[in-house]
């Protein structure tokens, strides 16, 4: 039940209470009246009898007579008789001059009992007959007071049992009844500030959000823009100066998408902390959006002033993070722009510290980069180009598969080659996977030209397994740290695999070894999944990247990669680093392989130490499929290649 309809019957039972104790208070009058009745014939009317009976022994005090004849008119009906006689009695006693007197206000009333005098003054009317009569009537009288003295006392009782059964308990229930309805009213004043105060509250956070970020609690994009703006304003009013800092998370993507979103959280949480140390209380920092970080450092010498503040947050971010339980690496790229140097107008400063900052990335990341008009507009023009290529490579044909051999030490035969991608534009020429990778991994193309070239390599193994009959052939691919947090990575491979009718371990996957494998359990469940389908998995450029014991033991490699980098056998250091990966793989029970072995002074080394395969100019450059015999043996003497080698391998 509402509170309306609450109050809304509490209204009804008190007017229905009102009307009972209406009813009862007017019983109650009527019993006080018939008392005050009797008490009326008590003191006049049997006085007055009592007077009229010693009549004419002792004279009658007319004034008195008068006086309670008076007060005898008040009595009910049952009287009359009464009153008829005393009237007779009395016109014949008091005499026309007392009733002239009596009446002398009022004529008509003093010429009709005058008349009425008359009558009662015919010598057939004796006192005697009137006293006679007035003592009849009388009694008459005294028989209808004893009449009414019984429903005058049970009206009186009834009345005292009204108020005793209705009045004081519906007194009582009316007054609980009253607390409860207050009580609910109150409850509902309460609710009612409350929901007042949660709606300013809400006012408030609504307004917080719409200038904070809600993670980080910085200033985010619309509160910074205004606050740019208000700084550009102070330049141009005051002559004063400020350098806009543009910071960009390097690797946070690709935590994002192994580790979670929470763990992407938790890392902008921590990369704003260190930041916000990084600043003065003056200085202005903001989330931008994603992972980008800006920040106005105003002032004088604010150009020296921001590579120091750059260098700073380069070398703070460079520290560990901890994540899940995991010590993360990540760094920054930060573009930097002057005001007014670089422009007066926000939207101006904002584009060009982001230019600044793609080429600090372009440049190897983890550097900082201040704007500069004439080269940064040319290498900008130039990745822009690359990348919108970049989108139309596959559909017009430019990307193309070369195929470097594997080569087994033991018997000099081809057992497998690797799949290197290439892209041959339309205008430039051949361009190296190193200038066109980093683009795709970030604009994630990657993942359809991976695909791509997986179904390339597979189509072309199972072309050469059936032409040559060497069916224990095997062809590998590189795989990206993007590529693998892919679920349906997996799923796909197996796909391919049963189209081309190529049995699993006819594909080599290979994974680079700078991937954080233990950060990143996605990465490590769809390692797992590719060893269950049955492919062969190769640690690629083993050394030079952050891969541990605890690495190959957890993860199901089944081939080692040593880097081409350790391939100067002649350095003291280089052979020692290659034979103990060597003997380490052999410990593990897995396999190795070479690459970018350029001379037979290295490949009678790594024979000697037990190295397994062997890749490299020394023996083949990468070529397409069509310009290699994987029949070839190469048991006789190699010289290296005298064509200029495209890419690392």
């Amino acid at each position: 039940m509402t509170t309306a309809k609450r109050l809304q019957l509490m209204l009804v039972i008190t007017v229905l209470f009102g009307l009972s104790s209406m009813f009862s208070i007017i019983q109650l009058s009527k019993a006080t009246q018939f008392h005050h009745l009797n008490f009326l014939y008590i003191t006049n009317v049997s006085g007055l009898q009592e007077e009229l009976i010693n009549y004419p022994k002792i004279p009658l005090n007319t004034k008195i007579i008068i006086k309670k004849l008076e007060n005898v008119k008040k009595l009910p009906v049952e009287c009359l008789s009464l009153m008829n006689g005393l009237d007779r009695f009395i016109m014949k006693l008091i005499g026309a001059d007392i009733i002239v007197s009596i009446c002398e206000k009022d004529k008509l009333l003093a010429e009709e009992l005058l008349e009425e005098l008359y009558d009662y003054s015919a010598p057939t009317i004796t006192d005697q007959i009137l006293i006679e009569s007035l003592i009849y009537s009388i009694d008459v009288f005294n028989r209808n007071s004893e009449q009414l003295e019984g429903p005058v006392e049970t009206m009186g009782a009834f009345t005292i049992r009204l108020a005793f059964w209705l009045i004081i308990p519906f007194s009582i229930f009316v007054t609980f009844f009253s607390i409860y309805i207050f009580r609910k009213i109150k409850i509902k004043t309460a609710r009612l500030h409350n929901a007042i105060a949660a709606l300013e509250k809400s006012e408030e956070e609504k307004e917080r959000l719409a200038y904070f970020d809600s993670l980080t609690k910085l200033p985010n994009r619309n509160l910074f823009t205004e606050m740019l703006g208000h700084e550009i304003h102070q330049v141009k009013r005051y002559n004063k100066s400020f350098a806009l800092l543009y910071i960009d998370l390097d690797r946070f993507k690709f935590i994002n998408d192994t580790l979670g979103h929470d763990a992407g959280d938790d890392l902008l949480i921590q990369v704003s902390t260190r930041l916000k140390k990084c600043t003065r209380e003056s200085d202005t920092l903001a989330r931008f959006g994603g992972d980008e970080f800006l920040l106005i450092l105003s002032g004088p010498n604010s150009d020296k002033h921001a590579k120091i503040v750059a260098d700073k947050i380069i070398q703070t971010l460079s520290r560990p993070f901890i994540l899940d339980e995991h010590e993360m690496y990540i760094s920054a790229s930060v573009g930097i722009s002057f005001c007014p140097k670089n422009g007066l107008d926000s939207s101006i400063l904002l584009k060009r510290a982001d230019i600044a900052m793609y080429e600090a990335k372009a440049n190897g990341k983890n550097q900082y980069h201040a704007y500069e008009e004439d080269s940064i507009n040319h290498k900008t023009d130039h990745r822009l180009t690359l990348e919108k290529d970049l989108r139309r490579s596959i559909e017009n044909n430019e990307l193309l598969v070369h195929y470097q051999p594997v080569i087994n030490l033991d018997n000099r035969n081809t057992v497998g080659v690797e799949a290197l991608l290439r892209w041959k534009h339309s205008n430039k020429g051949i361009i190296t996977p190193i200038d066109f990778i980093p683009i795709a991994e970030e604009t994630g193309m990657i993942k359809d030209i991976g695909e791509w070239v997986i179904k390339q390599a597979c189509k072309q193994c199972k072309e050469w397994r059936s032409t040559t009959n060497r069916f224990g052939f095997h062809i590998a691919v590189n795989v990206s740290a993007y590529q693998l947090t892919d679920d349906k990575l997996p799923r796909f491979i197996d796909d391919t695999l049963s189209y081309y009718s190529l049995p699993p371990d006819a594909l080599d996957i290979e994974i680079t070894e700078n991937i954080h494998y233990a950060e990143n359990k996605k990465i490590g469940n769809n390692i797992n999944k590719l060893n269950e389908i049955g492919v062969r998995l190769l640690l690629d450029d083993f050394g030079t990247g952050y891969s541990s014991l605890s690495t190959l033991h957890g993860l199901p490699f089944d081939i080692i990669k040593i880097d081409q980098s350790f391939m100067d056998i002649h350095h003291p250091r280089k052979r020692i680093m290659t034979q103990t990966i060597i003997d380490m793989a052999k410990n593990f029970g897995m396999q190795t392989i070479a690459e970018g072995v350029e001379d037979q002074d290295a490949v009678d080394f790594l024979r000697k130490h037990g190295c397994n395969y062997v890749q490299g100019f020394y023996f083949q450059r990468p070529v397409p499929a069509e310009d290699l015999d994987i029949t070839k043996n190469y048991g006789q003497s190699n010289t290296p290649t005298n064509v200029v080698a495209i890419g690392k391998k």
